[in-house]
């Protein structure tokens, strides 16, 4: 692992590039494109179905591979990277999915048990390494306000898996459209485009420590809202800033955030 400039108290490292699969690096920049399903997958943490498919991310060292028909998409998130594998195994991971005209839909799987309080500053052996819950998915739908949680063994169409030996699996299964045995759904079709962004939830303590930490400097955190955006300028809106938000790491934690434009695939 690269070891970079010292910011705000904090060691900010590169990824590491050990790849032992021979993958596509991310499609045009960010892009994925889903390629229409030609095979049985079963949501079951394995990679046996993902490994022509993957995608390197370089920017968080994981492989990302999307399938989809017309009702359902199929996303895996892999990584071979020990200290992200334990890390997602503790903190869980958040997708957020939103298209043109669908809004934001949020999937919370699996569910970290939260971080600790910044402000403690315990070491950190002290800190709660509970793992994250597999058995249950949460979800943030648009419009609603309460949270919808449903078991993550296949109800109401909404399966997911993730296997944590050395390295990290994520898989997951979600219905496009409403249906009578799925009511929760992304409400895409085949064809469309939509923004993808998964991250471990600690992005949000992160984010609050850093302003907090920003305030007390005098100096804007790389994280706070500026006027183009979450820690962006004019010239480059969105993640920007002395710290990049894709590749920040401690000595005790890591921010995990991959970004992607998608484009769903098309009946052949």
């Amino acid at each position: 692992m690269r070891y970079g400039r010292r910011h705000g108290g904090l060691w900010i490292a590169g990824t590491c590039l050990g790849v032992l699969l021979s993958a596509p690096s991310a499609q045009a920049k960010g892009k994925i494109v889903s390629q229409w399903l030609d095979r049985e997958i079963v949501i079951d943490g394995e990679l046996d179905e993902w490994r022509d498919a993957l995608i390197y991310f370089s920017s968080v060292d994981a492989f990302v591979a999307m399938f989809n028909d017309e009702s359902t998409l199929y996303i895996c998130l892999y990584s071979q990277n020990p200290e992200i594998s334990n890390q997602l195994a503790m903190d869980g991971l958040r997708l957020r999915i939103e298209g043109k005209k669908s809004g934001e839909f949020i999937v919370h799987f699996p569910r970290g048990a939260g971080r600790p309080d910044p402000r403690a500053r315990r070491r950190r052996e002290e800190v709660d390494r509970t793992p994250a819950a597999t058995d249950v998915i949460e979800l943030e739908l648009p419009g609603r306000r309460d949270r919808v949680t449903v078991s993550a063994g296949g109800e109401a169409g909404l399966e997911a898996r993730v296997s944590h030996r050395g390295s990290f699996v994520y898989e997951l299964k979600i219905p496009l459209v409403v249906g009578d045995s799925h009511p929760w759904a992304l409400g895409l079709f085949a064809g469309d485009k939509f923004k993808l962004v998964i991250e471990n939830p600690r992005i949000d303590g992160m984010a609050n420590e850093l302003a907090m930490q920003g305030r007390h400097r005098g100096s804007r955190s790389p994280f706070e809202q500026g006027p183009a955006g979450l820690g962006g300028s004019q010239r480059d809106p969105g993640w920007t800033g002395g710290v990049g938000a894709e590749e920040m790491f401690s000595a005790n934690r890591f921010v995990f955030v991959l970004k992607a434009r998608v484009e769903l695939a098309k009946a052949p």
